[in-house]
C-alpha cells in the first residue's frame, strides 16, 4: 500500500509541474531569466570591449606631470631656448630666442607683482574660452581642433608627434581633463600664457611683450593687450613681419573686447586713437653660421614641426666645424677682395686665404661689387657637412641659401646614365652642330668624333646634347633622384645650358656617391637630399630624439659605375686638352673635379673631392644685378684654395678601383681595338663585361691617285696609286667635317675611264664601286655585228696580278641580260675587279671593267641594355632608353629595333640608342644590324620586364 501511495504522489506532482510550466507566469519567468543572462553577457562583453578600448586609448599616453617638467618657472626645460652647438658641443652657434634672451615665466595671480597684467588674463579668457573657470577642461566634441585652453596646452606640448585622428582627439581631451583635475585651472592658464605661440620664435606673452613692445607683460594697456591677442590668434600677422596687418588685427580685437564687455567705450576710444608703439625690427648682421642653422632647421622641418624647434628646450649638436667655418668665410672675403669688389684688408688669422691662387686681371668681372658666392665642405668619410656659407661681394654672410642654375654641372650624371646602359668613357660621340648648315665660323666650338671622356671633361655641347637626346632627360633626372637629390628639368637644351636650380648642399649630396664609389650616408629623420648636418638632437624632455653618429651606410649605385665617372673627373690631362692651363682643378694629389657653366654666364660652379673632403663652390651675380659672362675658372680658383687649405696636413691617398673593371688599349676616338691604321692608341677603362672585342673601323686605308687626290680605280695607272688612311664620318656630319677642315676620304673616283666606251661592251649590274655578297648576278651587254665570244674574269685588288675566269668563253651575244653569276662565298674580302672581254671575229678585243668590294661578313650587334631577364623600372614619363653596339669592317648602314616582334625604330649613326615608349609587362627585344653590302646580323631575342 505504501508503495502504491508513493507512486500516485509522484505522478500527481509531475502533473502539477507540467501545468505550471504551461502557465503564462512561468513562461515569463523563464524568459526573464534568459534575457537577464543575455544582458549580463552583453554587458560583460561591452565592459571588456570598453576596457580594451580604454587601454588602447591610454597606451603610452604622456603623463600630465611632463607639463611641470617643461614649464616649471625656474627649472622647466622650455625656459631655455633651443640651442645649436658645433660638432664639439662647446661652441654655441645660435639660440632661437627671438632676440629677447632667457624666458621669464609669470603667474596669473593678481596679487603677485610678477604676474601677468590682469587685463591680459581677462581678455585672453574672454576671446578664447569664456567658460574657463567652470569648464572641466575638455569639450564634448569630436572636432580634432582644440576647443579649450587645456586642450591647446596638451596638444602643443604633449601630443605634437601624433598625426590627426579620432584616437588623438580622444587622448587630447582625456589629457586636458587630467591636467585640470591634477593641477587646477589657474595653473593651466598660467602655463598656457607662458607657452603659447605669438609669432616666429616668440613663445609666451612675456616674450611677445618684450619683442613687440619693448616692455614686460605685467602692465599692459588695452591697446597693447589687443595687439598681443591679435598675434596669438594669427602668429603670421605679427608686428615684426607685418606691422600694418598686425595693427589692423589689433583694431578688430579691440572691437571684440568692447563687445565682450572686457573694456568700456572710453577705454576703447583711447586705444583706437593711440595705437601701441611698436619696436622696430632689429637689424642684426647675419652671422657666418646663419645659413647653416637655417639649413638644419629646414631639414628637421620635414619630420618636426617648426614650432617644436622654436618653442625651446632642445639641444642640437651639429656637424659644423666652427674653426673651419670661419676659415671658409674669411677665404671668401679675401677672394672677393682680390677681385676688387671691396678694398683689400689682410686678415692675419685667415690661413685659408693664403692658398688662393692669384687671379689674372683678364678673368676679373667688369662689376665685381655685384658678385656673391658660397662654399660647402663635406667630410667624405662620414657624409657630414663641416662648413657652409654664402657671402656677398663685401664678404658679409647671408642668412639663407640661394638656389642657382647648375648648367653643365649635371653632365657627370648624364655620363653615369650612359655607363649604366653599356657605354664607357671610351664610347664614340660626335661633337658636331645640330644642323649641317651652320656657319663655318662656328666650327671652332666643335671637335667632331671624340671619346665621351673628352666630351665630359670639356662640356662639349654638341656631343653631350646628342647623347642626352638619345638617353632622355627623364632618365638622367631619375639617376640624380636615385642619389637622393630631387631634380626636375625641361628639355635637353635646358638641361645642358641651365641645368636645375640647386643649393650648395644638394649639389654636394649629388656628387658625394662619386667620391665614396657608390655609397650614401643616411640618417633616419634626415632628408636624403642634404648632407648630414646633425650629430645629436636632445628633446626638451631630455630624451635623445636623433642620433646621427655613426650614420647608416648603404649603396646607391654600383661601385663600378661610380668609378667610371670618377675616373673621367679625375683625368687632369683630359681637362687640359679642353680647358687649357692653368688647371686650378689640379691639386697635385689624387682628386676629381668638375666645372659648371651656365649659358647666361651669370653663375660659375666648381665641385670636386678627394678621399677625404668634398668641396662645392659657386660664384655669381646677385639676383637682379647681372653682368658680363663669368669665366668658370673663377670658381675653380676659389675651389683650389679651399681644397689646398683642407689638405695641408692630410697625406695624399688614392681610390682603389673596385673589381669588375678592365683597362684596355683602344683606338682614339672610336674606343675599339686598335688596328695598324689607328693613328693614336690610348688606354681606357671599361666594365669587364663591356670591354671591346671588335677592331677599329673609323680609320680606313684608301687607294688614292696622288695627282688628282681622288679614289683610285682599276683604270688609274699603278704608278700613280698610293694608300692613305682617312677618318670615316657618317654622311650626316660630312658637311660639317668638310667645313671644319677635317681630312676626309674623297668621295669621287678617279675620272680616268675605260678606253672603250662602246655601249655594246659594258656592265649594268652591280653598280660601280658597290658592296656585294654571296652569289652575285652580273648583268650587262656583250654584243657586236662580228661577235665571236665573251668571257668574264675577276682579279683581287685594285691592280690584279692574276685573273680567274668565271665562265668559259660564250658563243652567244647578250644584250642587257645575265652575263654570269659570281659566287663570292669563301673569297677573301676586299676590293675586286671584274673584267668583261668581247672578242670579234677578226680577233679584235674590247674590255669593260667593274670595281666592287666583297663583304660576306655580317656586322656584329649586341644589346647592352637591357640584359637578358632584367627588370627595368618604368619612369614617370613612360620613356625607356635601350642601348646596343654594332660594328662592321666596312660600315653599318642601319640598326633596326624590334620589340615584341614589331619594328619600333632604327638608328643610322652611333651611339645606337632607342628611346622607347614602354609599357609594363614582359617584352622581347631583337636588334638587327645591316651593313653596306646588305648582310644582316641579329642580337638574338632576349626577354625583359618593365615594372
Amino acid at each position: 500500500m505504501r508503495a502504491l501511495w508513493v507512486h500516485h504522489w509522484l505522478k500527481a506532482r509531475r502533473q502539477r509541474q507540467a501545468v505550471q510550466r504551461r502557465s503564462p507566469s512561468h513562461r515569463a519567468l523563464r524568459a526573464g531569466i534568459g534575457l537577464a543572462l543575455v544582458l549580463s553577457l552583453v554587458l560583460a562583453l561591452l565592459s571588456l570591449t570598453l576596457a580594451f578600448a580604454y587601454a588602447a586609448l591610454t597606451a603610452d599616453l604622456p603623463p600630465v606631470e611632463a607639463l611641470e617638467t617643461l614649464l616649471a618657472p625656474s627649472t622647466g626645460t622650455l625656459t631655455q631656448p633651443t640651442r645649436f652647438y658645433d660638432r664639439t658641443g662647446t661652441h654655441l652657434l645660435a639660440a632661437l630666442d627671438g632676440g629677447v634672451g632667457a624666458r621669464t615665466f609669470r603667474s596669473v595671480d593678481p596679487g603677485s607683482s610678477e604676474a601677468f597684467s590682469p587685463l591680459l588674463v581677462q581678455a585672453t579668457l574672454a576671446l578664447t574660452q569664456p567658460d574657463f573657470w567652470t569648464s572641466p577642461g575638455f569639450a564634448l566634441s569630436l572636432d580634432p581642433a582644440p576647443q579649450t585652453l587645456a586642450e591647446r596646452l596638451v596638444s602643443d606640448l604633449l601630443l605634437w608627434r601624433e598625426p590627426p585622428s579620432l584616437r588623438r582627439t580622444l587622448r587630447m581631451r582625456l589629457l586636458a581633463w587630467q591636467t585640470v583635475t591634477h593641477y587646477g585651472r589657474a595653473q593651466v592658464l598660467a602655463w598656457y600664457l607662458n607657452s603659447a605661440r605669438f609669432g616666429p620664435q616668440t613663445y609666451g606673452a612675456e616674450a611677445a611683450a618684450r619683442r613687440y613692445l619693448g616692455k614686460t607683460a605685467t602692465h599692459l594697456d588695452a591697446g597693447e593687450v589687443a595687439l598681443l591677442l591679435a598675434a596669438l590668434e594669427s602668429p603670421a600677422l605679427n608686428p615684426l613681419d607685418t606691422p600694418e596687418g598686425a595693427l589692423e588685427r589689433q583694431r578688430q580685437v579691440l572691437e571684440r573686447l568692447l563687445g565682450a564687455g572686457v573694456i568700456d567705450l572710453p577705454t576703447y576710444e583711447q586705444a583706437r586713437q593711440h595705437p601701441p608703439t611698436l619696436l622696430p625690427r632689429r637689424e642684426v648682421p647675419p652671422a657666418s653660421t646663419d645659413a647653416f642653422i637655417h639649413q638644419v632647421q629646414a631639414a628637421l622641418a620635414e619630420n618636426y614641426p617648426p614650432e617644436v624647434l622654436e618653442r625651446g628646450g632642445l639641444r642640437l649638436l651639429t656637424t659644423l666645424d666652427e674653426a673651419l667655418q670661419q676659415q671658409v668665410t674669411c677665404a671668401l672675403r679675401a677672394y672677393f677682395q682680390s677681385l676688387g669688389a671691396v678694398a683689400a684688408a689682410e686678415d692675419p688669422t685667415c690661413e685659408a686665404a693664403r692658398d688662393l691662387p692669384t687671379l689674372p686681371s683678364a678673368l676679373w668681372p667688369a662689376h665685381p661689387e655685384e658678385l656673391a658666392g658660397g662654399a660647402v665642405v663635406v667630410d667624405v668619410t662620414s657624409g657630414e657637412m663641416l662648413a657652409l656659407v654664402e657671402v656677398d661681394a663685401r664678404g658679409l654672410p647671408t642668412s639663407n641659401l640661394s638656389r642657382r642654375p647648375t648648367g653643365s654641372l649635371l653632365t657627370p650624371f648624364l655620363a653615369l646614365s650612359a655607363f649604366a646602359r653599356g657605354m664607357s668613357p671610351a664610347s664614340l660621340v660626335w661633337d658636331v652642330p645640330p644642323t649641317s648648315d651652320e656657319s663655318p665660323l662656328a666650327t671652332s666650338r666643335y671637335h667632331g668624333p671624340e671619346r665621351l671622356r673628352l666630351a665630359l671633361a670639356g662640356d662639349d655641347a654638341g656631343a653631350l646634347t646628342r647623347l642626352l637626346e638619345q638617353i632622355g632627360v627623364p632618365t638622367v633626372a631619375q639617376t640624380v633622384r636615385t642619389l637622393g637629390v630631387p631634380l626636375t628639368v625641361g628639355d635637353a637644351a635646358a638641361f645642358l645650358t641651365q641645368g636645375a636650380p640647386l643649393t650648395l648642399p644638394e649639389v654636394a649630396q649629388a656628387y658625394l656617391p662619386l667620391a665614396t664609389l657608390g655609397l650614401g650616408y643616411r640618417l633616419p629623420g634626415w632628408p636624403e637630399s642634404q648632407p648630414l648636418a646633425l650629430r645629436r638632437l636632445e628633446g626638451s624632455d631630455g630624451v635623445l630624439w636623433m642620433q646621427g653618429e655613426p650614420a647608416q651606410v648603404r649603396p646607391l649605385i654600383s661601385a663600378q659605375l661610380a668609378y667610371l665617372v670618377h675616373h673621367v673627373l679625375s683625368d687632369g690631362e683630359a681637362r687640359r686638352q679642353r680647358l687649357g692651363s692653368p688647371d686650378w682643378l689640379d691639386l697635385g694629389r689624387p682628386a676629381a673635379a668638375k666645372l659648371g657653366q651656365v649659358a647666361d654666364g651669370q653663375t660659375a660652379w666648381a665641385v670636386g673631392y678627394t678621399p677625404h673632403y668634398l668641396v662645392a663652390v659657386w660664384v655669381g651675380y646677385r639676383p637682379g644685378a647681372g653682368g658680363t659672362a663669368l669665366n668658370p675658372r673663377l670658381a675653380a680658383a676659389l675651389w683650389h684654395g679651399l681644397m689646398q687649405y683642407l689638405h695641408r696636413e692630410v697625406p695624399a691617398s688614392d681610390w682603389t678601383a673596385p673589381p669588375g673593371l678592365t683597362l684596355v688599349n683602344v683606338c682614339d676616338p672610336s674606343g675599339l681595338l686598335p688596328t695598324p691604321d689607328c693613328p693614336q692608341v690610348v688606354r681606357e677603362i671599361f666594365l669587364s663585361e663591356n670591354q671591346p672585342t671588335q677592331y677599329d673601323t673609323l680609320y680606313r686605308r684608301y687607294p688614292i691617285n696622288r695627282e688628282t687626290g681622288r679614289l683610285a680605280t682599276a683604270f688609274t695607272p699603278p704608278e700613280l696609286v698610293e694608300e692613305r688612311v682617312y677618318l670615316v664620318v657618317p654622311p650626316e656630319v660630312s658637311a660639317w667635317a668638310a667645313q671644319a677642315g677635317l681630312p676626309l676620304p674623297p668621295t669621287q673616283y678617279d675620272n680616268i675611264q675605260n678606253p672603250s666606251t662602246n655601249p655594246q661592251v659594258r656592265f649594268s649590274q652591280p653598280a660601280p664601286f658597290a658592296y656585294v655578297r654571296g652569289t652575285v648576278t652580273l648583268r650587262g651587254t656583250a654584243t657586236a655585228p662580228d661577235f665571236a665570244e665573251y668571257r668574264i674574269q675577276v682579279g683581287e685588288g685594285l691592280n690584279p696580278r692574276a685573273w680567274v675566269t668565271l665562265t668559259p668563253a660564250s658563243s652567244g651575244p647578250v644584250e642587257e641580260g645575265v652575263l654570269a653569276t659570281w659566287d663570292t662565298r669563301g673569297l677573301p674580302e676586299g676590293l675586286y675587279i671584274l673584267r668583261l672581254t668581247l672578242v670579234h671575229l677578226d680577233q679584235r678585243v674590247e674590255t669593260a671593267l667593274l670595281q666592287v668590294t666583297v663583304d660576306n661578313t655580317p656586322p656584329q650587334v649586341e644589346v647592352r641594355l637591357p640584359a637578358p631577364g632584367q627588370d627595368l623600372l618604368l619612369p614617370t614619363n613612360g620613356m625607356l632608353s635601350l642601348y646596343a653596339e654594332a660594328r662592321d669592317a666596312y660600315g653599318v648602314r642601319r640598326v633596326i629595333w624590334q620589340v615584341d616582334g614589331r619594328e619600333v625604330g632604327e638608328n643610322r649613326t652611333p651611339p645606337y640608342i632607342l628611346v622607347w615608349k614602354a609599357t609594363r609587362g614582359e617584352h622581347t627585344l631583337e636588334v638587327l644590324a645591316e651593313d653596306l653590302a646588305g648582310n644582316r646580323a641579329s642580337s638574338g631575342v632576349l626577354r625583359f620586364r618593365v615594372r
